[in-house]
Formats: C-alpha cells, structure tokens, sequence
C-alpha cells in the first residue's frame, strides 16, 4: 500500500488498560482489562474501532455505530437514529461522529464543550477526540477546535498551510501539512511536541498524552517519553507498516498493523493489554468513503486495465508533477466506495492535421522527466497496429498525451490527463506475428521543486559514483529537485524515469 499522507479509520486501538481490533472477518477483538459491564456484541460488520477507559465503540459497515462497557459519562448514548457514518473518534469522556455529508456529531460528557458541535461546522473530512478537546480537519486543510483549552490544544498555530491529518491526544495535537512537514502544539513535558527532523512526509502521525509517533516509509518513528521501552520500537514495527496507534490517554503503549494484518505492540503490559491475542489478523484501515478528498492511493497489478480492486482514497488536484503532468482532479473523493479497474489512457491529438484526437491502445510507456531546461521525454508503444498506422501518421503534428484513471463497475470512466509531449518520431516493428508502433516526443524540462518524499515500495537501492539511483513504486507527486528519502538514505532528485506496462509499475530515481 502506498503511503501517502491522509486518514484512514483505526482497525487497532490501545487505551488505559484495553486493546482491541477488527479482525479479517470483521469481528471486534479486545484483549487486556476488559470495560465493566462489558455485554460486547456478536459483530460480524465492524469496519472500525476506538475505546476509552471505560467503553468501546464500532463503526459498522452500514454507517451506524454500537458501544458497549461502563456508561459513566454517557459514551455508550449514541444518538438516536445515527447513520450515515464514515469515521468515528473517541476522547477520555466524548464520542464524535463524521457523517458522509461532511457534518459532525457529538455525544458524553461536555464539562469542557467538548460534545458542542459548533454550528454551522461542515465540510468536515476527519474528526480527532482527547481528553475534553475535539478537532474537525476540513476539506479546505483548514482545522477547527473546540472544548478544554487546559493543554493550549486549541492555540493552532497561525499561518499554517494545508492540514492532511490531525491527530489530538489530552495535552498535544499534531498535524500534517501538505508540504509534508508536521506541526505540534500544547504541552510539551517531555518532550511530546519536539518532533525530529527526521520525520519528513509521513503518511501517519499520533499523539498520545506524553510521546508522537509517525508512519514513514513503512516504518515506526518516535519520540518524547521513553518509559516502558516506548522509544525503541520492536524490529517489526520497522518496516512494511500500514497503521500505528497511539495510547491518547494513558500514554504508556503503542500499537501498529503491518502489511500482513499482523498486530505489533510495545510498551506497559500490566493487565495484558500488551498481549497481542495468538492468531489475530486485523483488517487493514480503510479511508472514509465521503464526498471529502483524501491524499491517498490505489494499488493495482495491471499498468492499463487492473484487476478489480476497492477505492481506498482519491487524489486531491491540483498536483504537479512534471514539467507535462497535470496532475488528477477530484472526482474519485465525490463517490461511494465501488469496485474498479485502474487503467491507464494514450490518445495523440489531431487538432494541428484538422482531424479529430484519436485514442489508441498502448502495451507500454515510459518517460523520462527532468528539470533545469532539459528535455524531458515520453515513448508509447501501440500493439496490433496493423490497421492503425495511417491514423498514427496522419497525426504526426499533434502531441502525444497519458492519462490516468478508473472504471467503475456502471462502466463509467474518469479519467486525468498526466502527460504531454510533442509526436516528435515514429518507428515500426514487424516480425512473423506481430506489428507494433513506437511514438515518442520531447519537451523542455521546467524548474526545479522544492519539497521532501518518502518513496515506498522501494526494490532497489544502488551506488554508481557515488550517485544513488532507487528503483521503487511510483510516486506522481515527486519532481525532479525534490529531496528524496529512501530508507535511511537521503538525496536529492536528478532525473526520474517511468516505466508502466501491462504487468508491472516502477519507476528510477536518480541523485543530482
């Protein structure tokens, strides 16, 4: 899974002395000191879970929520007739709830305002609880606060860009920006707020009462508190990573998922909470299906049609990418979840000859981006031409254009342009059985960017004179001068080369 900074509804969460999970059949396990009066029920359609010291709730399949344990604050008094739900968080003594519409509701103690929805509050893409404080992360980036201010969590700092995720625990908030850095704020005892430089681009950041902890890279980053071990991550939580959590309340454990829905635990253990029960697979998180835009990412196997997989995000426009890309706009985060082929597109416009634009199967394509003025390139191969060729060559002023995209299972296809180039040459390859087109064109790089990626996926990492070169998944919001970190490994970007088939996705990236 590409990690890509963005959501994703908790399918693992620890509390003050009870962990729990949604398992691969999507029933909730909970292991450690289990909440008083417990009366768990029979779920078998949990997407989603948070606890407290003293309750769980569940975000079910169909958008509604059940809660069990002690009702000392009125945590398990879910409003009547809520549906609709796409996220769910939980503070030490409130309950919030993202509806698909974007609206936001509250319920459990409201000592401190914390379950005082402010009116008119819309727009909302992702909702964070602790202690007697809530956030709402909005579809513009903005964040909105409300409730106990007794840890400074309401002061956000001013002039912040874009947020991409908030995370808020009793006494600190984090939040990504969408230039990949991270910003803390509250209180900062020991050393909670004081994130390292070397978090650059996580997909993931959490707060707990006295540490942080991000995703990055596919593995665990932390700081602050280093009672119980909890600075020294296990060799697991070191590598293909998909979710950590945090303990926001006790702030004495942390959690991750990998890759294999294996549950990775570190820190205090005193009523077995720590204990991941034997055999436990959990489900992999998954992102809110509302009309909010995620940065996030779909995986496929297949360059131009994949197989059928589910949505799990939408890229936000705009994002550049290179000196050709213009990058996806957001049509993907205004659906349901559905299932899709990913696919990529080749057409070669016909405007310059007076004909009309002309889309053509392609086997493969590759392209080479690169800054600073020099050329960047773009080469399609057109399988079965046989019958093509006098199209192809009637359409040699016109450009060359790759696009991105889904079809959905209605047979519907959205599409984004990603690519452009000149029809600069044309090559023709017959053998026995087969006769195949190469098309191919330049255009001028453009400057440089400045900002920080953490590629994933990453197959190879090689030294050719004293020059990195990483061979890894695609990131298509890299550009060439970016700073690249590659393991433990940072450069910055010279060139990136693009390979995409029918079978098989990568790219190269090459140090300055």
């Amino acid at each position: 899974m590409a990690q890509l900074s963005g959501f994703k509804s908790p399918t693992i969460v620890t509390g003050s002395s009870t962990s729990v999970a949604v398992n691969t059949s999507n029933e909730v396990v909970v292991w450690g000191s289990v909440p008083p009066g417990s009366g768990q029920p029979a779920l078998t359609d949990a997407v989603s879970v948070q606890t407290n010291y003293f309750c769980i709730i569940a975000l079910k399949s169909d958008g509604t929520v059940v809660a069990w344990g002690g009702n000392n604050y009125g945590q398990l008094d879910v409003p009547a007739g809520l549906s609709g739900v796409v996220q769910i968080s939980m503070g030490a003594y409130h309950c919030l709830a993202l509806k698909s519409d974007g609206t936001v509701v509250a319920w459990g103690t409201n000592n401190g305002g914390q379950a005082t929805v402010p009116a008119g509050l819309s727009g909302v893409t992702q909702v964070s609880a602790g202690g007697n404080t809530s956030f709402a992360l909005k579809s513009d980036g903005s964040l909105e606060g409300w409730g106990s201010n007794g840890n400074f969590q309401l002061n956000i700092p001013a002039g912040i860009g874009a947020v991409t995720q908030v995370s808020v625990a009793e006494s600190v908030v984090f939040a990504i920006i969408d230039d990949g850095t991270v910003e803390a704020w509250g209180k900062n005892t020991t050393g909670q707020r004081d994130v390292p430089a070397s978090v650059s681009s996580p997909a993931q950041v959490e707060a707990a009462n006295g540490y942080g902890m991000a995703l990055q890279g596919g593995g665990v980053i932390m700081w602050g508190d280093t009672s119980y071990g909890l600075d020294s991550p296990p060799s697991s939580a070191l590598s293909n990573v998909v979710y950590i959590a945090a303990n926001s309340q006790s702030g004495d454990r942390a959690m991750c998922l990998l890759d294999d829905g294996t549950v990775v635990m570190w820190g205090r253990n005193a009523f077995g909470e720590g204990a991941v029960p034997a055999g436990l697979t959990a489900l992999a998180p998954g992102v809110p299906p509302h009309e909010a835009s995620f940065s996030a990412s779909v995986s496929f196997s297949a360059a131009f049609v994949g197989k059928q997989i589910q949505i799990e995000g939408s890229f936000s426009a705009p994002v550049p990418i290179t000196a050709q890309f213009t990058g996806f706009d957001n049509w993907l985060g205004k659906i349901p979840p559905a299932e899709l082929q990913e696919l990529y597109l080749f057409k070669i416009t016909g405007s310059a000859d007076g004909l009309p634009d002309r889309e053509f199967k392609i086997a493969n394509w590759q392209a080479t981006n690169q800054a600073g003025n020099r050329q960047s390139y773009l080469q399609a191969v057109i399988p079965a031409a046989d019958g093509l060729i006098e199209d192809i060559e009637a359409r040699q002023s016109g450009e060359l254009v790759i696009s991105k995209g889904y079809r959905f299972s209605d047979g519907t296809v959205k599409t984004s342009e990603i690519l452009r180039s000149n029809f600069d040459t044309l090559r023709y390859d017959r053998s026995g059985r087969n006769f195949t087109v190469t098309v191919s064109g330049y255009l001028s790089g453009k400057q440089s960017q400045n900002a920080v990626r953490a590629l994933t996926g990453i197959r190879t990492l090689s030294v050719s004179r004293g020059k990195h070169r990483v061979r890894s998944d695609v990131d298509l919001f890299l550009q060439p001068g970016m700073t690249v970190i590659a393991d433990e490994i940072t450069f910055t970007a010279d060139y990136i080369n693009y390979f995409v088939s029918e079978t098989d996705k990568f790219f190269e990236v090459s140090e300055r």
